[in-house]
């Protein structure tokens, strides 16, 4: 078992330092630590060659063979030329190896590295309409404070994504943004979860919710959505496939309301750069209320025709298991693989080439014992 493990490691290393070669190193940009110490080496080898070529012609003996018809009539094979295969395998090998005694080196390279996750953006609704009551049980325990509003609701139901991403062993950039009147990014895009997760804590605080400026003046979701967008802008993003915005709101939009902006118009970006909405609409059968006297209701038909625009997918939340239902059904819909771009500074190249000189003797070593043509004259 252990040695099917050991081949299997050596296997696997080979492979990936063939892709490294052949994919990832410039040739140009290539610098030689030991450069010295390989032109020595290779002034070593010649000298070596040289001193046993002239000791085997010291010792030549001449003898004189004469065969008057037989040299007439020999006939030369087209294939001569192949008995030297094996003796390029070995120059080419002893080449390979002087370039990686010389140790490649470079200096600065950017590499992508592919991992499975997206770019998400959770964008949460900090509007003062989002204190109307929600009762949860299994969320309770990310709550914390023991107020029943449906925007801590769904802060808790934000931070219970992040741990379902987290048992998938996803690589997320998860970003945090709230909105209100305006928007604003709480954290930029990371890797780190336990930061998101952290932000969300602090983000739901009953005493920073209530310390936002833009909390008793209304909703535009078209702000939060234009700076999701403008901070996959930042991070240069917008042309990478993988993206996605999970919105929770209770979708009630002034702009909307008031007749200023369609839902077209305010989903616009997202669809402009293909960035998937998966839009929460929290306490969905709850009326609104306007001016104290007029009671109106978000027109859900609308809105999951506009989401659907998007790529993206509409939730009517009304109590506890349809939001986890919801954020399940997310989490299964959000799947990828992303390329995240690393920089390392002096990353060595020797192994590839010296792969390719045990390759070249390998090759030249078992034409000599396989084949006869190459121990022969033609």
């Amino acid at each position: 078992m252990n040695f099917q493990k050991q081949v299997s490691s050596c296997i696997q290393w080979v492979v990936a330092t063939w892709e490294e070669g052949t994919k990832n190193i410039h040739y140009d940009q290539l610098a030689f630590v030991h450069r010295d110490e390989a032109f020595l080496g290779a002034a070593g080898i010649l000298g070596v060659i040289c001193v046993m070529l002239a000791v085997r012609l010291l010792r030549k003996t001449s003898a004189a063979v004469v065969i008057p018809a037989v040299l007439k009539n020999f006939h030369r094979t087209p294939f001569r030329m192949v008995r030297f295969f094996p003796l390029l395998c070995w120059v080419s090998g002893f080449v390979f190896f002087l370039v990686a005694l010389a140790d490649p080196m470079e200096r600065f390279v950017r590499e992508d590295t592919v991992h499975l996750g997206k770019r998400v953006v959770i964008l949460v609704d900090m509007s003062s309409s989002m204190g109307s009551d929600f009762e949860t049980d299994a969320l309770s325990k990310k709550k914390t404070t023991k107020e029943k509003g449906v925007f801590y609701a769904v802060m808790a139901a934000a931070q219970a994504f992040i741990e379902l991403r987290m048992k998938h062993n996803y690589g997320d950039l998860v970003g945090l943004v709230e909105f209100g009147i305006d928007a604003h990014v709480v954290t930029p895009f990371t890797i780190d979860y336990e930061n998101i997760l952290t932000s969300l804590v602090l983000a739901g605080d009953p005493y920073d919710w209530g310390r936002i400026p833009s909390i008793e003046k209304g909703t535009i979701i078209m702000k939060g959505i234009e700076q999701s967008v403008e901070l996959f802008r930042e991070f240069d993003f917008l042309k990478s496939s993988g993206n996605a915005i999970v919105l929770f709101s209770d979708g009630e939009d002034n702009q909307v309301i008031d007749g200023v902006k369609t839902l077209d118009e305010i989903l616009v970006t997202a669809r402009k750069h293909d960035i998937p909405i998966f839009f929460i609409r929290a306490h969905y059968d709850r009326t609104f209320e306007k001016d104290r006297s007029t009671y109106y209701s978000v027109n859900d038909d609308v809105w999951e025709d506009a989401v659907k625009k998007t790529n993206g997918k509409y939730y009517k939340v009304a109590d506890e298991p349809s939001l986890i239902a919801a954020l399940q059904d997310i989490d299964r819909l959000t799947p990828g693989v992303i390329k995240t771009p690393r920089y390392v500074a002096n990353s060595p190249r020797f192994p590839f080439f010296a792969l390719m000189a045990v390759c070249c003797w390998s090759v030249g070593l078992g034409g000599l014992l396989a084949f006869r043509m190459f121990r022969q004259f033609p």
